[in-house]
């Protein structure tokens, strides 16, 4: 999903620059417009949830600054963000993927509950969000492991202590990973690692060059990083 995402905007960037891939105008269109076709097509029948959360948040982002910030097309631009929130929604209450999202917060009561005591038997059958149970656990390892992290060698191990500590037996035997970069690297290089990071990732935006000559293309790179990192 992350690659449709990304291809999606180099599209959309190459057909602004009126780039040609064939000689016929009419011609050249049609094939940008199948291309996005498919590639929408293909990123929903992925059925990831963290592609169509990537994709709606670099749609919203990417409308924002070219059409408010940069062209001040305001109304334009409004209309797009409102009809990409539409979209969200709708997806949101229809798709099966969100179910147990909105069974959590339906039940947000219960499920903070469940997270707080770190009753993971309950966040696993009830709410079925693995991640949650995985991110508190990665928790627990970086506290102990603040300053300088555990290593890329251990991490495994730390992680296999804390899946039987409560009794996660099937996220040892999957061989799960933390599902987030930014604890993956807090636990494996500690708070120097994870600030080294953040500073790799958002150091771009503080450069000038990247808002000038409609290069957004970098800049949308990085969000869908960032976004990703958040859930692999």
């Amino acid at each position: 999903s992350t690659y449709l995402v990304f291809s999606f905007f180099i599209l959309i960037d190459l057909f602004k620059k009126k780039f040609s891939l064939v000689p016929s105008k009419s011609f050249n269109i049609f094939i940008y417009s199948i291309s996005l076709v498919i590639i929408i097509s293909a990123l929903y029948f992925l059925q990831s949830k963290a592609g169509y959360l990537t994709f709606f948040i670099t749609l919203i982002a990417y409308f924002t600054g070219q059409l408010i910030i940069k062209e001040k097309k305001y109304i334009k631009g409004v209309c797009f963000i409102a009809l990409i929130i539409l979209s969200v929604i709708f997806l949101y209450n229809k798709s099966t993927r969100f179910y147990y999202v909105r069974q959590a917060i339906s039940q947000k009561e219960n499920f903070i509950n469940a997270v707080s005591a770190k009753n993971h038997k309950l966040i696993l059958e009830s709410f079925g969000i693995d991640r949650i149970s995985l991110w508190i656990i990665a928790t627990e390892i970086a506290k102990e492991n603040f300053l300088f992290g555990c290593g890329s060698g251990d991490i495994h191990d730390e992680l296999n202590l804390k899946f039987n500590k409560y009794n996660l037996t099937s996220f040892s035997q999957s061989k799960y990973n933390v599902h987030n970069q930014f604890l993956e690297t807090l636990i494996v290089q500690g708070i120097i690692g994870l600030l080294l990071l953040l500073l790799w990732l958002f150091y771009p935006f503080f450069v000038k060059k990247n808002y000038t000559g409609n290069n957004y293309l970098f800049l949308i790179f990085i969000i869908i990083l960032v976004i990703n990192f958040i859930f692999e």
